[in-house]
């Protein structure tokens, strides 16, 4: 798929790839958790308890 942005419309466009141009892709065997932690391996962006300091920070915003 290939993603058009329309400004002037305010929407996305998708386009769909030829047929054959592409091969299916190949996923390895990992358990989503490990697919988790090497995606956010020391990023300190994966968000896991309601302690994280951004989910606080979040949370006090809505308070207002």
């Amino acid at each position: 798929m290939r993603l058009f942005t329309d400004h002037e419309n305010r929407c996305h466009k998708v386009f769909p790839a030829p047929a054959g141009r592409f091969a299916d892709p190949t996923w390895p065997d990992l358990k989503p958790a490990r697919i988790f932690k090497l995606a956010f391996r020391d990023k300190g962006r994966l968000l896991d308890s309601v302690e994280h300091p951004l989910f606080k920070k979040w949370m006090a915003r809505d308070a207002k």
